[in-house]
């Protein structure tokens, strides 16, 4: 422990908490936003860059109740896809941590179509 720059009778104290990278800027802002419960408007990520679209997705998946799915097999998902423009954008999607990914070509909705068709999920656009 080493005296505070903000204070001589504090001390600074650096923990590590596992993390390899710090959390890219204005990740804090929706980590406070989603602890504070779920986000009262819709499409509020879609405001945010890739990097934290990528936070967004994670604070959200973290935030659903893990003991029972989203909704019974056989319902019908709605998506507004007006801000989907990369798999950041796209809900529910496992992704590797945002600093080991490869940035290849984007994600396109022919893409998207077969990794549905693949888990036998119909898309029927609107």
């Amino acid at each position: 422990m080493t005296p505070s720059r903000l204070d001589s009778g504090l001390l600074d104290i650096i923990l590590d908490g596992g993390f390899d990278e710090p959390f890219p800027d204005g990740a804090r802002e929706i980590y406070d936003l989603w602890h504070a419960g779920r986000p009262s408007r819709r499409n509020l990520w879609a405001r945010y860059d890739r990097s934290l679209r990528h936070e967004w997705a994670g604070a959200a998946l973290f935030h659903r109740p893990h003991d029972q799915p989203d909704q019974p097999p056989g319902c019908a998902y709605h998506l507004d896809g007006r801000f989907v423009t990369d798999i950041e954008g796209f809900p529910g999607y496992d992704r590797p941590a945002y600093d080991l990914r490869s940035w290849g070509p984007a994600t396109t909705l022919d893409d998207l179509l077969g990794m549905f068709a693949e888990v036998d999920v119909t898309v029927e656009p609107r």
